[in-house]
């Protein structure tokens, strides 16, 4: 018998996920129909319900498969939208929404909000909150390279969820160290955000220890989800059984 995900509720965001987050942006390499037909698998037999996705990543096609094939409502998505303005914000959901043929998303992140730059997108972060009471969006947040950033946003009333980067190098983070990403994570969580994370492994930087890369992360008591991009199920396989077995 496959294991399977646990499944944990992201902070006060409502919504409850696979530990385990399926990253899509390396499932383009299929045919929308075959990368698909992989997301559902790792629903249906390996609980691995969480999925993220965004329109930079072009996997859209693929997860819009997934999605019929695994049953909406068996599915909890990620995308993300690139916006300031409460237009941009509009127009970027109503496209993705489109796109994924879907009528909500479980979360709408704003997409890798930059140092200093958090007060540009609150307007893009209000429409989201109109969004969650329209019934196209169930939780908000956003993503970020940048611990002043994560910090900020835990303390927003309108954030429900942040993800933002964090692994054993402390690379791929815009400005301060891994300590202080750590503690802005923490601040998060401690708010009752939902927090995940994503670059775990550096992306393949950390290949050559697959588990002490995972291992390290989960460490962390103030991390919910491990987002992981993956190709295949064999991949799937691997991340999960580490984190399933995986003794804080």
């Amino acid at each position: 018998m496959p294991e399977y995900s646990h499944r944990i509720l992201l902070g006060k965001s409502g919504v409850e996920v696979s530990r385990l987050c399926f990253g899509t942006e390396h499932i383009i390499h299929y045919t929308p129909e075959e990368g698909g037909h992989i997301l559902a698998q790792a629903a249906h037999t390996y609980g691995v319900t969480f999925w993220d996705t965004a329109p930079v990543y072009d996997s859209h096609p693929q997860v819009a498969c997934g999605l019929k094939q695994a049953g909406r409502g068996n599915v909890q998505v990620t995308s993300k939208i690139q916006a300031r303005t409460r237009q941009e914000a509009k127009r970027a959901l109503d496209d993705i929404l489109r796109e994924l043929e879907t009528d909500y998303l479980d979360i709408c992140l704003l997409h890798y909000v930059k140092t200093n730059e958090l007060s540009l997108h609150l307007d893009a972060l209000a429409y989201l909150q109109e969004a969650k009471r329209e019934g196209k969006v169930r939780a908000s947040g956003l993503s970020a390279h940048s611990p002043s950033v994560i910090a900020q946003a835990a303390q927003l009333e309108g954030i429900d969820v942040v993800c933002g980067t964090f692994n054993r190098s402390g690379s791929w983070i815009d400005d301060g160290t891994l300590e202080d990403m750590g503690e802005a994570l923490g601040c998060a969580y401690a708010a009752s955000k939902g927090v995940y994370v994503i670059k775990v492994l550096g992306l393949g930087a950390e290949l050559p220890d697959v588990k002490g890369a995972i291992e390290f992360a989960m460490e962390k008591p103030f991390i919910h989800v491990y987002n992981l991009g993956m190709k295949n199920l064999r991949e799937l396989e691997e991340n999960l059984g580490i984190i399933n077995s995986y003794q804080r």
